[in-house]
């Protein structure tokens, strides 16, 4: 093993290094990038569409969690048990919905679909829906919950 001398700009290189990781970026946009290209996100959502089964317009973190629970327990009988929640924009929720969006109230509302699939793996990776959940979640909840 070999040991090395400090060099005399450490302090100076790590000090600095340190500021230009943390300092705070102003953006107006996201920095990251989404995972799905618009043709591959029109394809999970009307997967996931067609296998809606229940709308749900109230939400508390223990009705997501029971949701999670039955469909789970309900398809624990198969072998591959991949659980996915997909998140629809407000954009994409009153065609996500189809028919049953007259019936919500959907404005400044996104859905958090929650499903079960065929393939183990995020849901863009799945080829077949069994039964999905929605729940209409109002935005400013998401400011809540993020903090």
């Amino acid at each position: 093993m070999r040991i090395l001398p400090l060099q005399s700009s450490y302090p100076t290189r790590n000090a600095n290094t340190y500021k230009r990781n943390t300092s705070p970026v102003m953006r107006n946009t996201p920095a990251f990038q989404g995972a799905l290209n618009n043709k591959q996100a029109e394809r999970v959502l009307n997967m996931l569409s067609e296998k809606n089964t229940e709308v749900i317009d109230k939400f508390t973190p223990q009705i997501l969690k029971n949701t999670m629970d039955n469909l789970f327990k309900k398809y624990q009988h198969l072998n591959s048990k991949s659980l996915g929640i997909y998140v629809v924009g407000k954009e994409d929720l009153p065609k996500f919905l189809g028919e049953n969006a007259a019936k919500y109230d959907t404005k400044n509302k996104f859905g958090v679909c929650i499903a079960i699939g065929d393939t183990y793996g995020p849901v863009e990776s799945w080829t077949k829906a069994y039964e999905g959940k929605t729940i209409l979640i109002p935005e400013n909840m998401m400011k809540v919950l993020s903090n």
